[in-house]
């Protein structure tokens, strides 16, 4: 009788210990799963807060450095001596500048809702639109 056999014979044999046995094994697996992944979440969360933190300094930054820029418009505007081309300039970096508020503002849109996206990665509802 070969050996895969004879223990295929024991555990029919004996069918209660063995699913006692093989429970506890199971639910510790299915305890060790639990916990790696829940780190898993856990730490691509703090990343992502992270991440999300780092955007609203970078574009806090980009939005004190464009109203620092507007307002040097501003000023060279009132004077006096400016020719077409410095004139031409000085609009197109208005569009410019104006552009970069709008873009800020679809940043800052698009970054509160990460934890929106987060917490449904945790859960594991994502649902990705269809094209």
């Amino acid at each position: 009788m070969s050996m895969l056999s004879q223990q295929v014979g024991a555990v029919l044999a004996a069918p209660i210990p063995f699913v006692i046995t093989l429970l506890p094994i199971g639910f510790a697996m299915w305890g060790a799963w639990q916990w790696r992944y829940k780190a898993v979440f856990g730490k691509q969360k703090e990343l992502y807060d992270l991440s999300r933190s780092e955007v609203d300094h970078w574009k806090n930054i980009a939005k004190r450095t464009a109203a620092e820029l507007v307002e040097k418009i501003e000023q060279l505007e009132q004077a006096e001596e400016l020719t077409d081309q410095t004139k031409a300039q000085l609009d197109q970096m208005k569009q410019t500048t104006s552009t970069l508020n709008r873009q800020l503002n679809n940043l800052g849109q698009a970054n509160l809702n990460v934890p929106a996206v987060v917490e449904a990665l945790s859960r594991g509802t994502v649902t990705l639109p269809s094209n």
